[in-house]
């Protein structure tokens, strides 16, 4: 039953997170260890790093390339991985590479290396594709793995490039917290992104609710398409490590200033051509010289 218990709530919590940021859960079922990832990388705040070749599902702790290093891989092995450098480090394993007995899904890894944190997933990954994985250590504990109990949030790029990779260790499922505001002055269309994605369109004057977050996550509401004839500002938009509901943003639609045309028809000023100069100073030179033989 307590198994039963713990593969339910890993379930939901893929079906909760599949679209969102990658959240990777490390937990005991049992005499086994399980770990779970789900959700989607967006690519574009990472640098590219260099392929490579993985052998399967795996923890590794201190010792691989210096004593700070560290590391983990979930789902079935692709034949070649693409590696993205420009995540923040976080130590959250000890010992030595304890390779799992079983793997299923979409693979993806986080390793320490000497070029950096590497995020790798399979080659020819397409930013934002939902990856789904799972990973099994028969008869191991968490000590067993060297794993350090707690949550770590690998995060890269920033606005709408912003994404994050959230690792829990140790059982317990993680919080998450909900972006949500209200839009006024609206009168047509508009589209809201968090983070880039997660797209909700707004015809209506009320509010919105974007997907739950991981804890720790940062978030970024912006306007992503402008109604017909108005503009559409956000404040309240931005934040950082998330721990709590943010229920606070704002959407403000203006109507656009439009110059009017002028209010009548323009009566064009009149103008000479050059034969009517012409003929007005033959006038003026025969109307001269009349007037001087008068005189």
């Amino acid at each position: 039953m307590k198994r039963f218990i713990t593969f339910l709530s890993l379930f939901i919590l893929s079906i909760s997170l599949s679209h969102a940021a990658v959240t990777v859960n490390f937990v005991e079922s049992g005499s086994d260890v399980v770990a779970t990832a789900t959700g989607t990388v967006n690519t574009a705040g990472l640098s590219v790093g260099g392929g490579s070749t993985n052998n399967a599902s795996f923890v590794k702790g201190t010792g691989f390339i210096n004593p700070s290093d560290g590391g983990f891989g979930i789902g079935n092995t692709p034949a070649t991985l693409d590696g993205y450098t420009g995540i923040t480090h976080h130590v959250f394993s000890t010992g030595s590479v304890v390779t799992a007995s079983i793997d299923s899904g979409d693979y993806i890894a986080i390793s320490q290396e000497a070029v950096g944190d590497t995020l790798r997933v399979p080659t020819g990954y397409v930013s934002g594709t939902v990856l789904n994985s799972s990973a099994t250590w028969l008869s191991k504990t968490i000590a067993d793995l060297g794993l350090i109990p707690g949550t770590y949030v690998f995060s890269w790029g920033s606005g709408g490039d912003a994404d994050s990779l959230t690792l829990f260790i140790a059982g317990s499922a993680p919080n998450t917290y909900t972006v949500s505001g209200t839009v006024s002055g609206l009168t047509d269309s508009v589209t809201l992104q968090n983070n880039g994605g997660d797209d909700i369109v707004k015809t209506t004057n009320d509010g919105f609710t974007f997907p739950a977050q991981a804890e720790g996550a940062d978030y970024a509401v912006t306007v992503s398409s402008q109604p017909a004839g108005q503009t559409c500002t956000v404040s309240n938009g931005t934040g950082t490590n998330i721990s709590a509901d943010i229920d606070n943003v704002a959407v403000s639609c203006v109507d656009n200033v439009v110059i009017p045309p002028p209010a009548g028809p323009v009566t064009p000023i009149p103008t000479m051509s050059v034969w009517g100069l012409g003929i007005f100073i033959t006038l003026m030179g025969i109307i001269g010289f009349n007037r001087r033989r008068k005189i």
